[in-house]
């Protein structure tokens, strides 16, 4: 569904995103996130005599069908994902919100993130956050805890969006912080670098469906401070952070607390780097969709 969104992003009308998935014939189409797109996926693939796969990517892409009617892109994405052949679930929190709203069962196939380093840095450094400007990720938050503690180093690695007057919003707050490393875009292939310097990680959205900022933490063995997101509460039940209950003064002082306090930091990220081997290596995820693929024809 890549070159479909390429399509309709380029001004393409429909016809010309029907064109795009006509012109690869695929056997399988599989599509993340909801709009528009999953509603074209599933029709083409009816039609086409293709299978239709959906990949939640958010916990808003669970909510219940009356909230899809207020917005005709809401209720033909209802009418997609009704439709799918297949419907891959990041968290068994998305299964049961599938199952609870939309009487659908869905598949747990995690997101794939390359197996931990050996060990963590020896001289790790600063407060990291990384994501886009955009308001459910309240970037702001993350602000609100390096202004509360100056004493301490913060880098934010955040990439302008659509929400334009947001985004200069945010960078020109962060510029003004003394103690904030401001960073307005990363390539992929460096972003680990950052992960892997930085002491502490922190996650301030309001709402995700499985954070990938998560899983490079757990990579770099850096111990995820979250506000709120805790998918499948595996950050409060395996020990490999902190969870703020969406309390800003708790997370502030967990912060100053936890920032030079290396054996927890050593502890807490030996266990998430054992989670993320354990449960999001790339061959076990591989095989999975191979699985499931096979099942299909």
């Amino acid at each position: 569904m890549d070159m479909v969104k390429r399509a309709a992003t380029a001004g393409g009308t429909l016809w010309r995103v029907w064109w795009a998935m006509g012109a690869f014939g695929p056997d399988a189409i599989v599509q993340r996130a909801w709009g528009l797109e999953t509603w074209l996926g599933a029709r083409y693939a009816r039609r086409a005599g293709a299978r239709f796969i959906y990949m939640v990517a958010h916990e808003e892409d669970t909510r219940p069908p009356a909230w899809r009617r207020f917005h005709w892109r809401r209720a033909l994405y209802a009418r997609g994902l009704r439709a799918a052949d297949r419907i891959i679930a990041q968290t068994q929190e998305q299964i049961e919100a599938l199952r609870r709203h939309w009487g659908r069962e869905a598949v747990l196939i995690r997101s794939l993130q390359p197996p931990p380093a050996g060990a963590p840095l020896p001289d790790k450094r600063g407060v990291l956050w990384v994501g886009r400007a955009v308001g459910f990720k309240r970037p702001e938050r993350f602000l609100d805890v390096a202004e509360r503690l100056p004493q301490l180093p913060f880098v934010m690695v955040m990439n302008a969006t659509h929400e334009r007057d947001y985004s200069q919003r945010m960078a020109a707050r962060a510029r003004r912080l003394p103690n904030m490393t401001f960073i307005d875009r990363v390539p992929y292939d460096r972003i680990m670098d950052y992960f892997e310097r930085a002491r502490l990680f922190i996650g301030t959205s309001a709402a995700e469906g499985f954070p990938n900022t998560y899983l490079q933490a757990f990579r770099a063995w850096t111990p995820v401070l979250s506000l709120s997101v805790d998918p499948d509460r595996i950050i409060q039940d395996r020990g490999l952070g902190f969870v703020a209950g969406n309390d800003i003064e708790a997370l502030i002082a967990e912060v100053a607390r936890r920032y030079d306090d290396a054996q927890w930091r050593l502890e807490a990220g030996r266990r998430a780097a054992a989670y993320l081997a354990e449960h999001h290596d790339p061959e076990r995820i591989a095989e999975q969709w191979r699985r499931l693929l096979e099942g299909l024809r």
